[in-house]
């Protein structure tokens, strides 16, 4: 196997299960720890090699491939310093991964935008994706008519990961519009598939719980899923269409009308506990991938 380039800070569970799991598959895989080169000495030069000093210093061709995990390590903005070089190396890498020649997983400018979750359903619907019915609002009065007509649940409205749970119209009474606008949609009764999409293949794991988010259950079961192939094709070139190529979509699989509702696209997904229930196959596909297969 060719050498592939890991960007990721060390305190990001991802980071560190890909650079373990494609190590153990025979990969050499070069990481450079962003925790670390944050105080190290580094020169991006956009279209030309890139040069890091974390603990070591690594030198990564413009054609490399590379897998990015851009986030910022926990505790550099404890310090103004620390976390202004940060930021720039973040936007320098950012600039770096979008000229570069190399296969990277993913590049920034991908056109996805699940930081808006109103915004995402409705990139959702127009792909042609079943979405259940949803609203954002602070209005206490169309909140709470829309948890009388549909049982619902409540999702964050941003990117940032957060529980979803029940709510109710009671719930809703004491609730002010100064609280901000809050995000509802109607509940899908039935199991959880996640779609990995790396390249072209979709990978797909079921996930049974009774709890309403299996992420925070106790009785969560994975397992390999088969996707139907129609479906599975759409999910690809949707994925295609964004400029990913790596990508975690979210899907209900309706107990009632046998249907897939589609919920959400993650584009820089955490993907470990999928991974395990398909035997690797997710870490397999993206150095498979990075060889220039897929």
């Amino acid at each position: 196997m060719s050498v592939v380039y890991l960007l990721g800070p060390s305190d990001d569970s991802t980071t560190r299960y890909f650079a373990r799991e494609a190590t153990a598959l025979g990969a050499d895989v070069r990481w450079i720890d962003l925790a670390s080169a944050v105080d190290a000495s580094w020169h991006v030069d956009v279209g030309g090699p890139l040069d890091l000093g974390d603990r070591r210093r690594v030198v990564v061709p413009a054609d490399a491939p590379v897998y990015a995990r851009l986030i910022a390590p926990t505790g550099v903005e404890d310090t103004w310093d620390r976390g202004s070089t940060s930021q720039r190396l973040l936007t320098a890498l950012a600039s770096w991964l979008e000229m570069s020649n190399g296969r990277i997983v993913n590049r920034p400018g991908h056109t996805l935008d699940n930081g808006c979750k109103p915004l995402h359903e409705a990139w959702l619907r127009a792909a042609g994706f079943l979405v259940p019915p949803s609203l954002t609002s602070s209005d206490r009065r169309m909140l709470r008519s829309f948890a009388e007509a549909h049982r619902v649940v409540v999702k964050t409205i941003s990117g940032i990961r957060a529980d979803c749970f029940r709510v109710g119209a009671p719930e809703l009474r004491d609730f002010h519009p100064e609280q901000g606008p809050i995000h509802l949609q109607h509940a899908v009764d039935g199991i959880d598939v996640r779609v990995h999409v790396v390249g072209n293949r979709a990978i797909a794991v079921g996930i049974q719980s009774r709890a309403v988010d299996y992420r925070i259950a106790d009785d969560a079961h994975y397992f390999p899923f088969e996707l139907p192939l129609e479906l599975a094709g759409r999910i690809v070139e949707a994925t295609r269409e964004t400029g990913l190529t790596f990508a975690g979509w979210d899907f209900k699989l309706c107990e009632d009308d046998g249907r897939f509702h589609a919920l959400e696209v993650n584009p820089m997904p955490g993907y470990q506990v999928y991974d395990r229930a398909v035997d690797l196959s997710i870490t397999r596909a993206l150095l498979d991938y990075f060889e220039g297969g897929c």
